[in-house]
């Protein structure tokens, strides 16, 4: 054999060799699963909801303040007030029924304030609202003094006080060096938009009404929550209708490391189409009824605590009427087993969300009841889902919380009759309407994707009081029902068998999820 040709053979076989070490490759790296420092990373969805902007549109006024502004000023372009209550003063003598608005243009600057009052004196009316609204280039800072990176002492004061007020709006002001709390409203039809809130001692806004909204705005680095949401009447069920909406929310409870990022309590209010991320602690805690969490991507929340959940909710028995919807919650925790995507108190409907990679529990029950469980997706949860009968103790304050609820009044056996049907004796505890059983909760049409193709930890008296129905357990590399989970689409592949095994399966709308 030829020198040549034993060199030609030796250089097919290094090529030989090379292809198969890329076909291993491809094999281990592109079907196997991904895997991180051997911990499994499922990609995320990546067809999220997009086109976020808190920039205030331009607008004509009927007063200006500017801080170059003089105390003689009249509130004209050209002779401009120089502080907020100069305009406050002029907005209360004007006759409001005779005009469709009062703007309050506030010009590019620095304002330090201290703390500035508004009460019923101040209000707008249905026709003519108040509005404070950043005006031209520039940006509208209301600081009140405290340095970042300084120590203080948190205090109860806000910046911008409204005390029964209404028809107000505040719109593209950035408040920040705040020792307290940034905004706190009390009233009703009051709006907090497209502000910018960083640095505050406690809360940054604080709403408690009716009609409250706070939307499109960015909260960051606040020593507590970034909003509390409270409003509504649990006696008469009558609606709140105040909302946390399309906010930025990040690196919140600097110095109260317990407190959630948006606490949400009351009657008919609502927290969607937020973006919550860098939290210690809870996104999301929600109490009372009727409220709605829909909407929101929570991602990398519950860094420091451990036995708590990205949305969570106290396990009491009288907290009917609650949604958790289409939320995306995904990479929560520091690597312990003990925090959780949700834990749903009784009566909570839980549809559409999804939960992916979460080192602990994905959902868990608490004990709770008449839960609807369905539609989910989970995808690399430690435990995908865990329901246990820890809320069934005689001495748990659930049972003292129900009986002082207004569970047994006309309106709410309207309104909640499964509730209002719990009993409370003892003498028949097998009663599937005794409260501390874990009855008529409905567990079905989820996805699952596990290590082992496990749905979770599901305690026996469960099966004999609520309905376990069909679910799709999978094991991690089984992505083959999505259209591309690898490139994050988790929409059903029409092609898998999901609409024979679920056949009520719908779609979750992640274009809808996240900030508009």
């Amino acid at each position: 054999m030829s020198k040549s040709n034993s060199s030609v053979k030796i250089i097919i076989g290094l090529i030989c060799v090379i292809i198969a070490i890329c076909i291993a490759s491809t094999t281990i790296f592109v079907i196997r699963p991904y895997y991180y420092e051997n911990n499994y990373i499922a990609p995320v969805p990546t067809n999220l909801s997009t086109g976020w902007s808190n920039e205030p549109e331009t607008i004509f006024s009927d007063f200006y303040v500017s801080p170059y502004g003089s105390a003689n000023g009249n509130g004209s372009l050209e002779h401009p007030f120089a502080t907020i209550e100069q305009a406050k003063s002029a907005v209360r003598k004007m006759k409001k029924e005779q005009v469709s608005h009062a703007v309050i243009a506030i010009m590019a600057g620095t304002y330090s304030i201290d703390s500035v009052e508004f009460t019923e004196k101040d209000s707008g009316t249905e026709i003519c609202r108040v509005i404070y609204s950043a005006y031209g280039d520039g940006e509208v800072i209301f600081d009140g003094g405290i340095q970042a990176g300084t120590a203080f002492e948190p205090t109860d004061k806000a910046l911008i006080e409204i005390d029964n007020a209404k028809y107000i709006t505040f719109s593209g002001i950035t408040f920040r060096n705040c020792p307290g709390v940034a905004v706190r409203a009390k009233g009703s039809n009051i709006d907090i938009s497209s502000c910018t809130v960083t640095n505050t001692g406690s809360n940054g806004i604080e709403i408690n009404g009716t009609s409250i909204t706070v939307n499109g705005c960015n909260i960051s680095n606040t020593g507590a929550s970034a909003i509390t949401v409270n409003g509504g009447n649990r006696n008469t069920l009558k609606s709140g209708n105040s909302s946390a909406d399309n906010n930025l929310i990040s690196s919140t409870s600097r110095f109260d490391k317990t407190a959630p990022s948006i606490i949400i309590n009351g009657t008919g209010n609502s927290v969607t189409h937020n973006e919550i991320v860098n939290s210690p602690s809870t996104a999301v805690y929600y109490s009372g009824n009727a409220n709605k969490i829909e909407y929101n991507y929570i991602h990398n929340t519950c860094l420091v605590g451990i036995n708590i959940f990205a949305v969570d909710s106290p396990k009491r028995w009288d907290y009917y009427g609650n949604f958790v919807r289409y939320n995306l919650i995904s990479t929560i925790g520091n690597g312990t087993d003990e925090v959780g995507g949700i834990c749903a108190c009784s009566g909570t409907q839980v549809r559409g969300n999804m939960f992916i990679n979460i080192k602990g529990t994905g959902i868990s029950f608490a004990g709770g009841r008449d839960i609807n469980f369905t539609n989910n997706i989970l995808v690399n949860c430690t435990v995908p889902l865990n329901y246990n009968t820890s809320a069934a103790g005689a001495d748990n304050k659930a049972w003292e919380e129900l009986k002082k609820s207004p569970y047994q009044s006309d309106i709410w056996k309207k309104a909640y009759p499964e509730c209002a049907a719990l009993k409370t004796d003892y003498a028949d505890m097998t009663d599937a309407m005794f409260a501390a059983n874990p009855a008529n909760s409905i567990i079905k049409d989820n996805i699952v994707l596990h290590k082992d193709a496990e749905i979770g930890t599901i305690s026996p008296e469960v099966n004999n009081y609520s309905n376990i129905g069909d679910n799709m357990l999978l094991k991690l590399s089984q992505t083959h029902i999505f259209i591309d989970a690898k490139s994050g689409n988790y929409r059903i592949n029409e092609n898998s068998d999901t609409s024979e095994i679920l056949p009520d399966y719908k779609d979750i709308p992640f274009d809808s999820i996240g900030r508009y």
